[in-house]
């Protein structure tokens, strides 16, 4: 028997009383019996939608064919948020035909993987049919079935056994281990969905590491990366891809970051593609290009002028960004500190002189240039004050309105004066 909270056995007694029976199942479960306090609860039950939407109409419907109901707790409170997905006996979500059935042995025996194939309810029964209390005392990871029929079925499984690796730090069965190396190639595009949300999950996970290199000895590094960029690996590709592997997990578990550091493993015009291929949201799209673009950039930044107008190119956001994965790679691979202490040094400087790094930070404005007779437009008034503060990155002194009006005269008629507009020129 496991703990439950006092939530999930509200829900659990209301089912009873209706008469129904219900079980906690699956990952919290197996959660509870690795000693952690669950916040996401699965509860399966012998009760249909309907019935779930009377019982419970605070309930969201988050699965309509599923016919599954969400129950949020503690959602406006310090304290920790629990959700409850209560859900019919049946097939497990990602299948596309829907089966339903009557008692939680069926439910359980649909599952893949032995580790979440326990269920509970204090009034009723314990159920563990597969030995998985055994296989957690063991640290192994085995399937319900034969591995090569569970992962000719659904193949995206095989991804969900590199996922419980990376999450538990447990070895993977010979047999499961096999079959995923025989079924590889069975993923194929339509499947990257899948593949994407994975990856995101197994590289926040705490053993991230473990799970990189289950990816790649069982070839579904291919699956992420694409089957040629995997099979061309370069040997310093596949040297840094093994640091990745020894040092991620020194590091602080954000997704973008660690992404970031995995699409590093391969050579940048690889890299967009390997991005490209995995359909991400806008922002990590964007970021992840950003940083194989300025990957080499951002650690050679030799002086204060040149860090001014790397930060003023990117925004504070891109470069905290892009800062933390070079704080990270150092991290992974052990490099020196001294670029990122002179990043340091020179945020510290902004702070403490106030030196002009974007165009906001000027003394003038758009409407100054324009009253000046030096631009027509806003536009181009804008664009003549993103010239000169990278003039003022070289030479601070020069936010004043009579100096900047004056640089600003030399940009507007000189297009040698704006190709020279970041030289410290020395007499």
């Amino acid at each position: 028997m496991i703990k439950l909270t006092k939530e999930v056995n509200a829900v659990i007694n209301e089912l009873e009383k209706n008469g129904f029976e219900a079980y906690a199942y699956g990952k919290c479960v197996r959660e509870s019996f690795l000693g952690e306090k669950p916040l996401d609860w699965d509860l399966a039950t012998n009760a249909r939608l309907d019935k779930l939407k009377e019982l419970f109409p605070e309930a969201e419907t988050i699965n309509k064919d599923r016919e599954i109901i969400r129950l949020t707790y503690n959602e406006n409170t310090d304290e920790d948020m629990i959700i409850i997905d209560v859900l019919p006996y049946g097939t497990a979500v990602e299948d596309k035909n829907i089966k339903f059935y009557d008692d939680i042995e069926s439910q359980l025996k649909e599952e893949s993987f032995v580790l979440n194939s326990m269920a509970d309810n204090p009034n009723r029964k314990f159920y563990d049919t597969y030995d998985a209390r055994g296989d957690i005392k063991a640290r192994i990871i085995k399937t319900i079935g034969e591995p090569k029929e569970v992962f000719k079925k659904t193949p995206v499984k095989m991804f969900e056994a590199v996922e419980l690796a990376a999450e538990l730090g447990f070895d993977i069965d010979n047999d499961v281990y096999e079959g995923i190396v025989e079924n590889v190639d069975l993923l194929d595009d339509d499947s990257l969905g899948y593949v994407r949300r994975s990856l995101e999950r197994i590289i926040v996970s705490e053993h991230a590491g473990l799970g990189l290199n289950v990816l790649a000895d069982t070839g579904l590094l291919g699956t992420v990366v694409g089957k040629e960029i995997y099979k061309g690996m370069r040997p310093s590709n596949r040297s840094d891809y093994i640091g990745l592997c020894e040092g991620i997990d020194k590091t602080k578990k954000v997704s973008d970051r660690r992404l970031a550091l995995f699409y590093y493993c391969f050579s940048p015009k690889k890299a967009h593609e390997a991005i490209d291929r995995l359909d991400y949201s806008e922002k990590t799209n964007d970021r992840l290009h950003d940083a194989i673009q300025s990957q080499i950039k951002i650690n050679f930044l030799g002086t204060f002028g040149e860090f001014k107008h790397y930060l003023c190119e990117k925004g504070w956001d891109r470069y905290n960004y892009l800062n933390n994965v070079s704080k990270a790679q150092r991290i992974v691979y052990d490099y020196q500190a001294t670029k990122i202490e002179s990043r340091q040094y020179y945020e510290a400087e902004i702070k403490k002189t106030g030196d002009p790094v974007f165009p906001e930070d000027l003394v003038v404005d758009a409407n100054d240039v324009m009253e000046a007779g030096y631009a027509n437009t806003k536009e181009r008034a804008d664009e003549l004050l993103r010239l000169v503060v990278e003039k003022t990155h070289v030479k601070p002194n020069k936010n004043n309105r009579d100096d900047l009006l004056k640089e600003l005269k030399k940009l507007s008629k000189s297009k040698f004066a704006v190709a020279t507009r970041r030289i410290h020129w020395i007499k």
